[in-house]
């Protein structure tokens, strides 16, 4: 196994959570009468249906992305310490960033909510810390790192 194959085992993991969490809201956008049948509650549906599928699918390009081309080495039986963190920061941003999006089209769906500002801007901030996650997990593992070296050497 390599370490393209792990982060693309990761990130499928994390799509398939999704995926699963979907499956309330589809009963309840199927079944229900009201706002939770309503067209954005079925485009929130399709919405979150759609971004699992998509992590399914395509993790063998998010492992692409992740690891490059130079350090697609096959797995040691020990993981770097930096390795794992950079595959768990890269699931937290994905995961966290599918979050804010969830937030951001719930409050498309239900428009008479009383903390609508409150709950866009949360969203975007969710959505753009996820995306930090995901696309810094690298940079983010090797400043952790640093700090671990800088501390057991004083």
């Amino acid at each position: 196994m390599t370490k393209r194959d792990v982060v693309s085992l990761a990130v499928k993991i994390i799509g398939v959570f999704y995926l699963v969490q979907a499956v309330p809201f589809v009963v309840a956008s199927l079944f229900a009468g009201g706002s939770a049948g309503s067209s954005s509650g079925v485009i929130l549906v399709l919405g979150i249906l759609v971004l699992g599928a998509l992590l399914v699918w395509g993790s063998e390009a998010v492992g692409d992305l992740l690891v490059p081309k130079k350090e697609n080495a096959a797995v040691p039986a020990v993981l770097s310490l930096s390795d794992w963190q950079t595959v768990a920061f890269s699931a937290i941003g994905v995961s966290t960033f599918i979050r804010g999006v969830q937030q951001l089209g719930a409050v498309m769906s239900y428009p008479t909510q009383n903390f609508r500002y409150q709950s866009i801007v949360s969203g975007i901030i969710m959505a753009a810390i996820g995306a930090g996650l995901f696309f810094g997990a690298r940079g983010l593992a090797n400043l952790w790192k640093s700090f671990q070296e800088r501390r057991s050497n004083l």
